[in-house]
């Protein structure tokens, strides 16, 4: 398709699908085919799924894909000419209109998921990516919302100190006994506590900051699906439509570097890889908030920045070859605790990322000294 997102576009269609399809088999079995219908089918329409899908459609970029501008007209006509009538309707009138919706869904399916007749452009590429880009960091941004608003409620509820209660996770209610799925609420207060801030005549205002569990989980997360989504759906694509390389190969995913992307790369590593503890975000270029060794402790206001940061003129900017890598993973495999032990020495020796980068090389000069090449007389 030209543009957009494709799994949002597949599911409008297959709602879209089982409502007009719920409705018709409803109508085929009217005891009454040839009535008035009580009510305005139209109207209720128009107010759901079908009028959803209209008032969407002008996102929808069909300017390069002839077939899919084709299947889109055909499909809009068909809902309009339910949605759009101001007269009573008849079963026997309507089944035909609404099998018509559904004979066209289909062919705007099989459009959809089609390759595009022209490629889409960098530009909306670039243009897509910044739309998820944006979202995601919309619902991280807000995702401890409802979390502290039952704190609230509960904080609310009580005079003084609030007594033992638990968040009950399947309704979202505020409970007195524990159960399945229920969460202490001490706990959500000890998950969500950002710090302390104390204001004396002396020393005016000070702020004791704390990096919470849940903006652990949530800025991990984060990092975890921003790093997935460009490295996996973004990348490549980028690299296509980029064209070809002065040499008239195609453009390689590698040599489509962005700064803010291997940031997010090297943050999300440390994530997962490492506890949160800061080992290869101390190499970021351009989001340059951590010190090896210390807590990967991202602030609110640091991943609000993000909003502004998107890399649209790196994207856009022509790309050049990615350079040979100049070395080689080792051949050989070693036992996960020789490997733990080894990482933790170099822990213990204060060894930087880059100093523990040729641990492996060091590990091969000793064992060529410990193994010459023997000698005729051996």
């Amino acid at each position: 398709m030209a543009g957009g997102n494709l799994m949002h576009w597949v599911q409008q269609l297959d709602e879209l699908e089982q409502v007009v399809k719920n409705l018709a088999d409803a109508m085929r079995l009217h005891p009454r085919q040839d009535e008035w219908i009580a009510g305005d089918p139209s109207q209720a329409l128009r107010e759901t799924t079908p009028g959803d899908y209209l008032r969407d459609l002008p996102r929808l970029n069909t300017a390069d894909d002839p077939e899919l501008q084709r299947a889109s007209l055909a499909l809009a006509l068909a809902i309009r000419a339910v949605t759009g009538r101001r007269q009573r309707w008849t079963a026997r009138e309507l089944v035909p209109a609404l099998d018509a919706i559904c004979a066209g869904i289909a062919p705007m399916r099989a459009a959809l998921t089609a390759p595009a007749a022209t490629p889409a452009t960098l530009e909306s590429i670039v243009a897509e990516l910044r739309s998820e880009f944006t979202l995601s960091l919309a619902v991280m941004l807000s995702g401890q919302y409802a979390v502290v608003t039952k704190l609230y409620e509960w904080y609310s509820a009580a005079s003084g100190v609030p007594g033992d209660a638990y968040l009950d996770v399947r309704r979202f209610e505020i409970v007195d006994q524990a159960g399945p799925g229920c969460i202490p609420m001490r706990d959500l207060e000890i998950a969500t506590h950002g710090g302390v801030t104390m204001l004396t005549p002396q020393t005016g205002f000070v702020s004791f900051d704390r990096f919470s569990p849940v903006q652990q989980l949530l800025y991990g997360q984060w990092f975890a699906y921003m790093h997935s989504l460009w490295d996996e759906q973004y990348r490549g694509r980028v690299a296509a439509a980029h064209g070809t390389a002065p040499d008239g190969s195609p453009w390689d995913s590698r040599d489509i570097r962005v700064p803010i992307f291997g940031d997010i790369r090297r943050i999300r590593n440390d994530y997962i890889h490492n506890k949160g503890i800061v080992d290869e975000a101390s190499e970021t270029e351009v989001l340059t908030w951590f010190t090896e060794g210390k807590a990967a402790a991202i602030t609110p206001e640091q991943m609000m920045s993000l909003l502004t940061m998107f890399p649209e003129s790196d994207l856009l900017e022509k790309p050049t070859p990615a350079a040979k890598h100049s070395r080689k993973p080792l051949p050989w495999s070693a036992e996960p605790n020789v490997i733990e032990q080894v990482q933790q020495r170099a822990r213990q020796l204060g060894l930087n990322r880059k100093a523990r980068k040729d641990i492996g090389a060091a590990a091969l000069d000793l064992w060529l000294a410990a193994n010459p090449v023997p000698t005729a007389d051996d």
